[in-house]
């Protein structure tokens, strides 16, 4: 649903809507004892922009590598419509949310067995996504979604998960004899 529609919502509708990640908070490992269980959540405050609106969004993750890192990654999020005051401004927010996808379309769990005790790999995707978003904010007419498709590949072949693909053959250039010669 678009940000524009979840804003007009009301207090307690269920949402699902995407956009990109403008501002990160530092994730919060939250800790406790309910009805005699134990529980252990990462959760994580961020803001995501589309089309001019924006809203702010608690984000609950089951581990810490699973949380937000790169401003301007688009996610896909659930949850609930809340609200709140700010400076005498009622604002809206989404309560207990839950990540569906993120830049690439991979899953939250996903993204955790692919970064699970690889750091390098973690590290290599938060540059490749943060040069993606400088990239296509440079470059308007560059197809944003392609990059993303490019880069989750480029991401899922680095971890083993897929095999690359075959290289292309390489032009052939004929020379005055007729003989073909590759380049």
């Amino acid at each position: 649903m678009k940000l524009k529609l979840v804003l007009q919502g009301d207090v307690g509708d269920a949402v699902v809507t995407e956009g990109d990640v403008g501002f990160i908070g530092k994730s919060k490992n939250i800790t406790g004892n309910k009805n005699g269980k134990d529980y252990s959540f990462y959760s994580q405050f961020v803001t995501i922009d589309d089309a001019g609106d924006t809203i702010g969004a608690n984000i609950a993750f089951d581990t810490e590598a699973e949380c937000i890192q790169n401003k301007g990654e688009h996610i896909k999020i659930k949850g609930t419509l809340e609200s709140y005051e700010k400076n005498g401004e009622t604002r809206m927010s989404v309560g207990r949310a839950k990540l569906v996808s993120r830049s690439g379309g991979a899953s939250p769990q996903q993204a955790t067995q692919h970064q699970a005790g690889n750091k390098d790999r973690l590290i290599v995707a938060q540059v490749v996504y943060k040069v993606l978003g400088q990239v296509s904010s440079q470059f308007p007419r560059v197809d944003e979604t392609a990059l993303r498709e490019d880069v989750d590949m480029i991401m899922r072949v680095g971890s083993g998960e897929v095999a690359p693909p075959a290289p292309k053959p390489e032009p052939a250039v004929e020379e005055e004899d007729g003989d073909s010669i590759p380049f």
